[in-house]
């Protein structure tokens, strides 16, 4: 019997042998993929926000204040696309990378800074709207805009400067592939638990604004043609351009139904890794999980812009002009024009104000609607219009300006323009 289990003893040690080579040689091809993910990340990420940027700088109707914080949110997006290259880095080679708990603690406040950063841009697009509804022209404030950005890094550092910076171990984890906190110990349990509940806390926040924004513009789209009206008359005394009310509109709905997919990303992204962390103290699940749902966190910052780009009505611009840039004439004239409207539907939309043509019937049609048939929409808009606006001239809630009276000298030097009730009555006939 010894004899044989001694012959039997190298037999067994080459199938050990021979199944650790195997296991290795799988974990190596792991890695490969693993790695080439994250450059595909990274670099999908980091051309897909450059993309992005370069909509807010070219276009003229973007380089405004209000959108810092969507130029803000893209760099940090940018930054966190770029931080996946030295954790790809060092799974392909097998090694450390340098500065690990830098670039551990640095993550994690750039990954609290895009949370913060989501619920300043939801509270700056709800003051844009409100400032719009009272006849302001909603552009804000250098002041405004670099005081908001300072308290999102403020806050990010000063809330992980006690608890997660000086208490957490930044080390790299083997098993998973990154230089963020430590699994398997009390100390970076706790600490990744409080990361966790400050991130939920800010999610809570930009969910709690992100549906009373929503609310406040979806419970009065029935009157908000008249709400409307009445800050165009009774405080910017006829001066907003009546067409700028209905881009408003479109612009603030669409905007909020980004950062609805923004938010809804951020969470699905990121909630699974923290679940995980938060049921699994001891670090028992497969090491493969961790790095699986570590990898979808981290698509995050390539996956944002992608949302931005399709269903953002400001951005949509460069898409229409890629398409019209079929010849270096159309593209010269396509790239010039900022004045193109913001969707096809466009088209069929008209003026709020239509002013009364020479026969005194309202003359003015879109480019898109029809003369035949009932009225389109934006001609229905118009009539409704012309009808608050001539109610409140009657009723006195408005000034007693150009838009009650009507105003001389444009459509001829003895001629004048209709008034707000005479519009009215000449859509009626």
């Amino acid at each position: 019997m010894n004899a044989t289990a001694a012959s039997q003893q190298p037999q067994l040690q080459q199938i050990a042998d021979r199944h650790d080579d195997q296991v290795a040689a799988s974990s190596t091809t792991d890695s490969v993929h693993e790695a080439l993910f994250l450059f595909a990340v990274a670099g999908a990420g980091i051309v897909l926000n450059a993309i992005v940027l370069a909509c807010i700088f070219f276009c003229r109707h973007l380089r405004r204040m209000t959108s810092a914080f969507v130029f803000h949110g893209t760099v940090l997006d940018v930054i966190k696309c770029i931080f996946c290259i030295p954790f790809a880095t060092s799974l392909l080679n097998d090694l450390e990378p340098d500065f690990c708990g830098v670039l551990g603690g640095s993550y994690v406040i750039m990954v609290t800074a895009s949370g913060f950063n989501i619920v300043a841009s939801i509270c700056c697009e709800a003051y844009t709207f409100s400032e719009h509804n009272v006849g302001g022209d909603g552009r804000g404030s250098l002041c405004c805009v670099m005081f908001g950005i300072t308290m999102v890094y403020v806050g990010s550092i000063i809330i992980h400067l006690g608890p997660t910076i000086i208490g957490g171990v930044f080390k790299f984890n083997e098993a998973i592939g990154n230089c963020i906190f430590k699994y398997g110990t009390v100390q970076s349990y706790v600490v990744h638990a409080m990361w966790i509940v400050i991130m939920t806390l800010s999610m809570v926040g930009a969910i709690y604004y992100l549906v009373f924004f929503y609310r406040h513009v979806q419970a009065n789209s029935t009157h908000r043609l008249a709400s409307l009206v009445r800050a165009s008359i009774a405080v910017s005394r006829g001066n907003t351009d009546s067409q700028d009310i209905r881009k408003i509109i479109r612009e603030s709905l669409s905007r909020t139904r980004v950062l609805i997919l923004i938010t809804a990303l951020y969470v699905i992204c990121w909630y699974p890794l923290f679940i995980l962390t938060l049921l699994d103290p001891g670090f028992l699940q497969p090491p493969r999980v961790y790095r699986l749902l570590t990898f979808v966190a981290w698509s995050n910052g390539a996956l944002n812009p992608l949302v931005m780009l399709l269903f953002d009505r400001n951005l949509s611009v460069l898409k229409r002009r890629i398409v019209c840039c079929r010849s270096i004439t159309r593209c010269l004239r396509c790239w010039g024009d900022d004045d193109d409207d913001d969707d096809d539907d466009e088209m069929t939309d008209t003026p709020l104000m239509v002013q009364a043509g020479p026969s005194g019937r309202t003359g003015t049609l879109s480019r898109g609607s029809s003369r035949r048939g009932s009225l389109p929409r934006g001609l229905a808009s118009a009539a409704v219009y012309q009808r608050v606006g001539c109610r409140l001239c009657q009723e006195g809630q408005s000034h007693p300006g150009t838009n009650c009276n009507g105003e001389a000298g444009k459509t001829g030097p003895m001629k004048r323009d209709s008034s707000m009730c005479e519009l009215h009555t000449f859509s009626v006939m």
